[in-house]
Formats: C-alpha cells, structure tokens, sequence
C-alpha cells in the first residue's frame, strides 16, 4: 500500500521485507519506492519515497546504562551525545531525553529508517 492507503500489489509475507528497503518490492512506479512501515497485525507493507522515511525522534525501551557519571533517578534528564541506529550508518547527534520512567532520542536533523524493534547504540 501507498501513504494514501491504495493497494498497489500483493506480497509473499512481511517477513520478507525490511523499513527502508527498495530492492525487490515488484512494483513499477515513476519514482523508487521504499518501504516506509510494516504492519504486522494487518499484514501490510507500507511504501513512500525517500523523503518519507526520515524521521526526528525514536522511543526507547530495554536500556542498558553504562554511564555513571549520569543520575538517572532523576524525573527529568537530558544527555547530549549520538545515536547509531543501523550498524551500517554513521552516528546521528541529538539528545537522550528520559521524562519519568520512558525515555527517548531526538535527532538534531532527522534521520533516516527508523524502525521499530531496532537495536539503538549511543555515543559521547
């Protein structure tokens, strides 16, 4: 499906596909295609162009600390440091920010393929 909700093919299972992807989606189109989400509760892959896969910010869970010069039993703490998100892509600058008990990232200038499930390594 495009961004509008149109179908534009058929595909052999969400498994098959990964957030950012352009190779391989059997779709003709003007532009290149990639894919922007997958919806695995309705089994759909959801494609856009380029500009459509970048995002500003990303929610955390599962953080393991190594920081101790930080203290984070604090409400309210924001770190200035990098994010890798893909093992392939270069460090992004942006902020940790944890409000309560969740935390999250903002990128400085939005990044690309930002996917749920993604392992998220930062860096000082």
């Amino acid at each position: 499906m495009d961004l509008s909700g149109n179908v534009l093919s058929s595909h052999d299972g969400i498994q098959n596909y990964t957030v950012g992807q352009r190779r391989g989606l059997g779709i003709s189109n003007d532009n290149p295609l990639y894919v922007i989400d997958i919806i695995k509760d309705k089994n759909q892959i959801i494609v856009g162009d380029k500009k459509d896969l970048l995002g500003s910010s990303l929610l955390l869970g599962d953080l393991n600390f190594i920081m101790p010069e930080y203290d984070l039993s604090k409400n309210i703490v924001e770190i200035a440091c990098s994010a890798k998100i893909r093992s392939l892509s270069e460090p992004k600058k942006g902020k940790l920010i944890k409000q309560s008990t969740s935390y999250s990232f903002e990128f400085d200038e939005p990044a690309e393929a930002i996917t749920r499930g993604q392992a998220c390594v930062f860096l000082r």
